[in-house]
């Protein structure tokens, strides 16, 4: 029996009133970046900013919009591995989930996650048929306790697939650091000016601000050209207008906003 589906498009004067809306948030409200690098950024291309609060012109959403590319190659480890995304794209890309402390399993049930299930399920990202995109951090190995935790799981994430990597979130230190171990296992310290070979999500603190991991994050991948992906969490009634159309706009504002900022970091706008 098929099962319709509740997705719908919204005519296009609605969407256009979505984004007429959007840019005047943008513009008249600001959104907040708590970072200084990026508050600096933002003052050199002539954006206004009052304290953390940055104002978005219209112009600039358009330029930055502009100037995103219809599609682009998301190289993978082994090169026969390589997707397309955008335009050129062919069917869904799946990628692995991000964050869970717990796993379960038929044996023990729910638990705190281990190295060791995070590595069976990197294995299992690497085996499928239908997850074309290996990484994040599908499990918290919840017994690696030493300060560079983050490095022992991007060793294992590096160990065990050749397909896209889907990276994770921290300080520009780190990610540097995890850059620096993609070009030692390339073999290649200019990979990453070359190639889109390691992407990520990151987060807003809705509504309407940045704070300062999704910052530095935000800067580590922009200044390599790797790609960003801005996954706003706003809530309904939360973190969010109650209305469906104000949350709407609300994660259309947080998406803009990343999207202006990483261009500006990359020295495309």
């Amino acid at each position: 029996m098929q099962i319709a589906s509740n997705f719908r498009l919204l005519e296009t004067q609605t969407l256009s009133k979505i984004h007429e809306t959007s840019l005047d948030i943008l513009a008249n409200t600001g959104i907040i970046f708590q970072s200084a690098e990026c508050l600096e950024i933002f003052k050199a291309h002539g954006a206004k900013v009052d304290g953390q609060t940055v104002f978005i012109q219209e112009e600039m959403v358009d330029k930055a919009v502009n100037s995103s590319p219809e599609t682009f190659q998301w190289e993978a480890l082994n090169c026969e591995r390589t997707i397309n995304v955008g335009k050129e794209q062919q069917g869904i890309h799946v990628s692995m989930n991000n964050g869970p402390i717990y796993i379960q399993d038929l044996d023990m049930g729910r638990r705190p996650g281990t190295m060791k299930d995070l590595i069976n399920l990197y294995k299992l990202g690497q085996q499928s048929k239908i997850c074309s995109i290996v990484g994040q951090i599908p499990v918290e190995p919840g017994e690696v306790k030493n300060p560079h935790r983050y490095l022992d799981i991007f060793q294992q994430l590096l160990h065990h697939t050749d397909k896209p990597l889907f990276g994770y979130v921290g300080s520009q230190k780190e990610i540097n650091q995890m850059f620096d171990m993609v070009k030692i296992y390339m073999g290649d310290p200019d990979c990453l000016k070359n190639k889109h070979l390691i992407g990520v999500s990151l987060n807003p603190l809705s509504p309407l601000r940045y704070d300062k991991t999704p910052c530095e994050t935000m800067l580590a991948y922009a200044k390599e050209g790797q790609p960003i992906m801005v996954l706003t969490c706003a809530m309904s009634g939360v973190t969010a207008p109650a209305d469906p159309m104000g949350t709407v706009v609300l994660q259309n504002v947080e998406i803009l906003a990343g999207l202006v900022l990483s261009q500006l970091i990359g020295g495309i706008v």
